[in-house]
């Protein structure tokens, strides 16, 4: 099993892996492996992870179309 996501994720991934050690050895197991995607970039050890790039330049992106530039009005403002 792949496990994509944050820190939810992981303890969910963790549980079920800690579950199957529980099981009699002669049972089937599962493989567990959890990739860390937050945009949150709080996993400790690494020192980033895929979509937190991508939450910080789509925030950067629907900033400045905020921004009032030279012939353009922010929005929500009228024309004086």
């Amino acid at each position: 099993m792949i496990s994509i996501g944050g820190d939810d994720t992981l303890t969910t991934a963790a549980k079920f892996k800690l579950f199957q050690d529980t099981l009699p050895g002669d049972q089937p197991r599962v493989r567990v492996v959890h990739l860390p995607k937050t945009i949150d970039n709080d996993y400790q050890g690494i020192d980033f992870t895929f979509g937190y790039f991508t939450a910080v330049e789509m925030l950067a992106t629907q900033t400045a179309t905020c921004w009032p530039t030279p012939g353009r009005r922010a929005p929500g403002s009228s024309a004086s």
